[in-house]
């Protein structure tokens, strides 16, 4: 007998004595944790209203949760039902009263399952179009063979639709009888009025008693109406409390546009959205399979008070598979009726899934290499057109920019007042005084420090050959005495004195009471206003002085005039006042006050002809 074979039965033993241990101890947790039953209360002094707040969800697509408790029994209870948009595994609940984390509740849970599902189904099947009548076939075959499998408890119609909405089979827990209903759909009508036919069966499906109602509708996604939006059908959907759910048909890969709006549909109401795997194929077995258990999926809560009093708010925490997360809070209003819609229970949306919508797009890229590439062709193009389009506008700044940039004004030459004028012919400039006379020939020019000294003679500091224009040979010596020729000379050159321009007086000066404070003015016709084109821009933030207000001039007596010019742009005249008195036009003394516009703002006029400064009052 080998070793293994020896050691076989104690293997065994220890085996069974840790499934007895683990029984034992599996049967001392659910002694430990009864079973909660949470009833409804059955009238409104006894209910618990639930309002959900700060849903938080993490790896879980979305759905909805409803609340309600009950004060009845000895301690509160509380049930939730959540309903998730694709099946999750629920591995545990807890629940805890806000701002008391220590005070939890006794919780139980299970999964919702196809017997106790008690949801109305209504089976909308669009027949529009001949060309279409195997895709009519074989949508009216998926959704035969998927509600062959519905629960004893769910109620299913059917209706097929074009231009009108007929009812084939009305509410039942027969599957044969929607199956049958299902097979006499054939293809007809032209026209799809889509969402208000959508619309029509939703208010069909409100009127139908029901703890949760679903339409499912098969069809191309193309709608042809004129006066009801998509929009419309899913503000109907959330206010009449309707999940929503899409199946999707095509032809050909031209019409996979008109899909779209299926999937916004379902999306936004809380359902899902599923599609035919190509052009003019039925839905995959697994596709089929699936769509029962995505139609239930979720889960229903029961919990109890540790205590009798009722706390204001309790926060739920449901832990998923791979890290997943639901988390909300419930306020609790005792003696107050749940909301409810057609006497039924409103539940609470989770959110949009932004998160379904990335896997989505990443499944989408993930089907054909080629679409990736396609995206990343796109994306470099675009980028492509910014660099150019911001090239081409740098460079035209850059063109008006040199337009608009002023030719360099010369400095101007000012000649050295005390050079002698005898010895300078008739109608030639001197040089100035920091210039070396410029010759046509001859050495280059040295350094007049290290070239001369006041021994040497005045004219070794030049060329012999030096222009005469500067300095004529024949001049007399009596033009520049030697004492003062030997002196310069000996002086050594300094740079260039500083150009001196004389500017012309002011006129008049204008004592404004704001900005810009007191302004010269130097010109016989001067315009003022707000706009940056006048000689004189008045302060910006004084709007009652308009863009280009008036005109300062000096008239052919010498006297000062002004002039409104806003009566040339304006229907009405923005004022000019001169000591208090409207003036279109007229003349101005030294000593006049001068308003501008309906306001204070103006100035103090000064006539300063014969003066350099303006003279206060």
């Amino acid at each position: 007998m080998t070793a293994a074979r020896r050691f076989r039965p104690a293997r065994l033993a220890v085996a069974g004595v840790l499934l007895a241990v683990a029984a034992g101890f599996s049967g001392t947790l659910l002694a430990q944790s009864p079973a909660v039953t949470s009833p409804v209360a059955t009238n409104v002094r006894d209910n618990i209203a639930g309002k959900i707040e700060n849903i938080q969800r993490r790896q879980v697509r979305g759905g909805t949760v409803f609340c309600r408790g009950n004060r009845a029994g000895q301690r509160p209870t509380l049930r939730c039902d959540l309903r998730f948009i694709d099946p999750v595994s629920v591995l545990g609940v807890e629940i805890e009263e806000r701002g008391n984390p220590a005070n939890r509740w006794t919780v139980a849970f299970r999964p919702h399952n196809l017997a106790d599902d008690e949801t109305v189904f209504l089976l909308m099947v669009d027949r529009s179009d001949p060309a279409r009548l195997d895709t009519v076939r074989r949508s009216a075959r998926d959704l035969a063979d998927i509600f062959r499998q519905s629960g004893p408890r769910q109620r299913v119609a059917v209706a097929s639709f074009d231009g009108k909405l007929d009812f084939l089979q009305d509410f039942t827990t027969d599957k044969t009888a929607v199956a049958s209903a299902l097979e006499k759909i054939q293809a007809g009508g032209q026209m799809t009025d889509l969402y208000r036919l959508s619309i029509e069966g939703m208010q069909r499906l409100a009127q139908t008693p029901g703890p949760r109602k679903v339409l499912v509708i098969a069809t191309d996604g193309k709608a042809e109406d004129k006066d009801t939006t998509l929009q419309q059908v899913i503000e109907t959907a959330q206010r009449l409390n309707i999940r929503i759910v899409t199946i999707g048909y095509y032809e050909t890969q031209r019409d996979l546009t008109a899909l779209k709006s299926l999937t916004t549909l379902a999306d936004r109401t809380q359902g899902f959205y599923v599609q035919s795997p190509g052009p003019r194929l039925a839905l995959a077995p697994r596709t089929k399979l699936d769509f029962p258990r995505r139609l239930i999926a979720g889960v229903l809560i029961e919990a109890e008070a540790p205590e009798k009093n009722i706390p204001q708010a309790v926060n739920v925490s449901i832990r998923h598979p791979e890290g997943g997360r639901t988390s909300f809070s419930t306020v609790l209003s005792p003696g107050v009726a749940s909301p409810s819609v057609n006497g039924e229970d409103q539940a609470t949306p989770m959110g949009i899934d932004y998160e379904g919508y990335f896997n989505e797009v990443i499944a989408w890229f993930s089907e054909d290499i080629t679409r990736i590439a396609g995206v990343l062709i796109a994306i470099a193009i675009i980028l492509i057109g910014f660099i150019i389009t911001g090239s081409i506008r740098r460079s035209v700044r850059r063109r008006k920019a040199a337009a608009a940039k002023p030719e360099p004004v010369p400095a101007p030459r000012i000649l050295q007042e005390d050079a002698p004028t005898s010895a300078r012919p008739s109608g030639t400039a001197p040089a100035p005084a920091w210039e070396e006379p410029k010759t046509s020939a001859g050495p280059a020019r040295e350094d007049p420090r290290t070239a001369f000294s006041p021994v040497d003679a005045p004219t070794a500091a030049r060329p012999v050959d030096a222009p005469t224009a500067a300095r004529p040979v024949d001049a007399p010596t009596a033009a520049r005495p030697a004492e003062a020729t030997t002196a310069t000379a000996a002086k050594p050159k300094g740079p260039a004195p500083a150009t001196q321009i004389r500017e012309t007086p002011p006129i008049a000066f204008l004592e404004f009471n704001g900005e810009p404070g007191t302004v010269p003015v130097r010109k016989e016709r001067v315009a003022i206003g707000r706009e940056t084109d006048n000689d004189v821009v008045t302060d910006p933030n004084e709007l009652t002085v308009s863009r280009h207000h008036a005109v300062l001039w000096v008239g052919a007596d010498g006297t000062f005039q002004i002039i409104n010019r806003t009566k040339e742009y304006r229907d009405q005249i923005n004022p000019i006042l001169v000591n208090g008195a409207a003036v279109e036009s007229g003349k101005l003394t030294d000593g006049d006050v001068v308003k501008l516009g309906t306001g204070n703002y103006g100035f103090l006029f000064r006539d300063a002809r014969g003066t350099t400064a303006p003279r206060r009052s």
